[in-house]
């Protein structure tokens, strides 16, 4: 399958790629993607905003987006 390049936004950092973002997805079990902010991405995304965890890889019991 032939992809245009012109459909892909790359950014240098994490921070930069969420910023108005409406969706984190999130495919892998890099231990990286452990330690983000996740808190601090969500108030920077557009609303409504949505985290999904494809591979179970953050405790959501300690999210409070809510208060974002």
């Amino acid at each position: 399958m032939k992809v245009n390049d012109d459909q892909f936004i790359f950014s240098p950092s994490p921070d930069e790629a969420i910023d108005g973002a409406h969706a984190i997805v999130i495919l892998t079990e890099w231990d990286e993607f452990k330690t983000y902010d996740y808190q601090k991405f969500y108030s920077k995304m557009m609303k409504p905003a949505f985290i999904f965890d494809g591979r179970n890889l953050l405790d959501h019991d300690g999210f409070d987006l809510c208060r974002c």
